[in-house]
């Protein structure tokens, strides 16, 4: 399944009341900009990201790095995973040795700082969020991506 938004393998697929299916984290950011479907232009309820219509009920696979690292942002209250395909991108960047990377999440670009581990969004540079790269069992996680687990 493709997502119309960013063109690639959907990432934690959701179905928009309208009936058109994107990645959760591409929806978001649509919303956050224009609070209509990208294909149909049908409005996305404000009360939508509360409880999103996840496509499948299979657990999400989250990827684990040598083994046993994934990648966290904080948020309010709390650590939070990110999705599969950032986590990804962390990685490499982080094994590269690059001092920094930038991400499109959400539809917002971000600046990752290793260095610091800290995370940023570009038009909002002083909103800054704390990073990690943790073993899953020693880091209490409230969600993945704003999907909040059960």
């Amino acid at each position: 399944m493709e997502c119309t938004i960013c063109l690639e393998k959907c990432v934690q697929p959701v179905r928009l009341p309208c009936g058109h299916i994107f990645c959760f984290l591409c929806v978001k950011g649509l919303a956050d900009i224009h609070q209509k479907c990208a294909n149909c232009r049908q409005p996305i309820p404000a009360d939508y990201f509360d409880n999103p219509d996840l496509v499948t009920d299979e657990q999400l696979e989250i990827p684990l790095f040598d083994g046993q690292y994934q990648w966290f942002y904080e948020g309010k209250n709390g650590w939070w995973l990110y999705d599969p395909r950032t986590s990804e991108d962390l990685e490499d960047s982080f094994k590269y040795g690059a001092p920094q990377c930038q991400l499109l999440i959400a539809g917002h670009l971000y600046y990752i700082d290793f260095a610091k581990m800290i995370q940023y969004r570009s038009d909002e540079p002083r909103r800054i969020r704390r990073i990690k790269r943790s073993p899953l069992m020693q880091t209490c996680t409230k969600g993945v991506a704003g999907l909040r687990m059960q």
